[in-house]
């Protein structure tokens, strides 16, 4: 009898003490604390963030929900979540930059990129015409006649090219762009206007897929007439 109240007693002491050694050892273990630093690191993080952003149908006007679309998307790419759709689009929009670009810096008129030409035979750095041997006058009444306005409108444009050559405002050069002669005249207020307008309505007729008008090949022979100064001012062999 005495044996057994002594095990009872044991077991009671042993359950009234155990819990405080249990909260002892658990106070004084190390792998309990929390590091204050890895805190502030995981709350940095955008996958521990649990704010719930606004949805798309609480933004009031258009512009906001593309920005909206745009922003949000932009910071989801990095992680690797943005839609399919816009990580297509991003990485055609940085190509496309990336190559216009590279061809800024190496010289080139980068318009030729997107946009077609019309033919095999077609040259718009004017590489295979001798602008000297061709009787303008004759050659843009003709085309105009057929109803040949976009060869009208090159022929216009290839006469522009030997009046400012002659004139010694350009130096023709097959294979320069319409751009480096834009940039030679520059300084010539009184007819780089008009050779740039023609410049365009030039592109516009051979590179851009539109239909070209009479009206159009009026309008290029338009701007010509500024040049006719330069006729004047050449000097012709006796």
């Amino acid at each position: 009898m005495k044996r057994s109240s002594t095990k009872l007693l044991l077991v009671l002491g042993w359950w009234l003490i155990a819990p405080q050694l249990l909260w002892a050892q658990t106070a004084s273990d190390p792998g309990r604390q929390f590091d204050g630093d890895k805190l502030e690191e995981f709350r940095s993080q955008r996958r521990f963030t649990y704010a719930e952003e606004p949805p798309p149908s609480e933004i009031d006007s258009w512009l906001e929900r593309v920005l909206y679309y745009l922003w949000r998307n932009l910071n989801l790419f990095f992680y690797g979540e943005a839609d399919p759709e816009f990580t297509v689009i991003f990485y055609v929009v940085l190509t496309a930059i990336l190559v216009y670009a590279i061809y800024r810096l190496a010289g080139v008129d980068a318009r030729g990129i997107f946009v077609s030409r019309k033919g095999a035979d077609i040259d718009y750095l004017v590489e295979e015409e001798d602008i000297h041997q061709i009787d303008f006058e004759a050659a843009i009444a003709e085309a105009r006649d057929r109803q040949e306005h976009r060869k009208a409108i090159r022929l216009t444009y290839l006469y522009a090219i030997k009046l400012l050559a002659d004139g010694g405002l350009i130096k023709f050069i097959p294979g320069k762009t319409n751009y480096e002669y834009q940039q030679e005249l520059a300084a010539q207020d009184a007819l780089a206007p008009s050779f740039q307008q023609l410049s365009r309505l030039f592109a516009y007729a051979w590179y851009g897929n539109f239909g070209v008008e009479p009206q159009d090949a009026e309008e290029a022979y338009t701007h010509l007439q500024p040049l006719f100064v330069l006729r004047e001012e050449v000097p012709h062999e006796e």
